[in-house]
């Protein structure tokens, strides 16, 4: 049964010209609630337009980077004393309040202050993993990375998946 509806949903998205790989990343980030699906999707188009192509493409690339490494991760307990860089604080930081902000707008079916609070994790992501090795040799720096990675990428698929987004 949850293939009819998910295949009916994307006909509405179709219909509301939706591309068809943001309906996929709305789909496969999984709901049952059709109102607030089509508006991520919306949002999520609105993001994706060729008109915002340029400021849209690093925020993927920064989200599927942190989902990827995050993926790896047994813990969602970040602990702060081991930082070893400035980079991870501030992205802590960062996604600490981005974090508040998401949640609110997901409960008020608020999908651009969603995607506005993630999209707001693009610079702290990026500046991470152009400073931090992630895989450090020490395991619990490398286990507190990844789990500050799995904190995001859990805010991130809960929006959409954006692996499957294109171009």
């Amino acid at each position: 049964m949850r293939k009819i509806f998910t295949l009916r949903v994307k006909n509405v998205l179709t219909e509301r010209n939706v591309r068809y790989d943001v309906a996929d990343a709305i789909l496969g980030a999984g709901s049952d609630d059709v109102r607030r699906t089509i508006l991520r999707a919306a949002t999520l188009n609105e993001a994706a337009s060729e008109e915002r192509r340029d400021e849209f493409r690093p925020i993927v690339e920064a989200f599927n980077r942190a989902c990827n490494l995050g993926a790896k991760a047994d813990s969602r307990q970040v602990d702060a004393n081991l930082f070893a860089d400035a980079a991870e604080g501030s992205l802590y930081e960062a996604w600490q309040t981005a974090h508040g902000t998401f949640v609110k707008a997901i409960a008020e079916a608020d999908t651009d202050a969603a995607f506005a609070a993630l999209a707001a994790l693009k610079e702290p992501v990026t500046t991470f993993f152009e400073t931090v090795m992630v895989m450090a040799e020490d395991e619990a720096v490398r286990r507190n990375r990844l789990a500050l990675l799995a904190l995001i990428a859990d805010d991130v698929k809960a929006f959409a998946d954006f692996t499957k987004l294109v171009g």
